[in-house]
């Protein structure tokens, strides 16, 4: 993951992101107010995203 800075509408200022292989946005994680939710980073290009008992995982080339 890279962070960069990008304008996501043109009467706001740029704002802080982060990459994945340089794409943006990534991938979009659905999840209700009432349940947390925790992103881990596994290794290099590959995340494991816990939601309850749940778990999935995404990999990036």
């Amino acid at each position: 993951m890279q962070q960069n800075e990008q304008q996501v509408h043109r009467d706001f200022s740029p704002t802080p992101i982060l990459r994945c292989n340089g794409m943006w946005p990534g991938p979009t994680i659905v999840a209700s107010r009432s349940q947390p939710i925790k992103v881990h980073r596994a290794a290099a290009g590959t995340f494991i995203v816990r939601m309850g008992k749940r778990l999935f995982f995404f990999g990036f080339k």
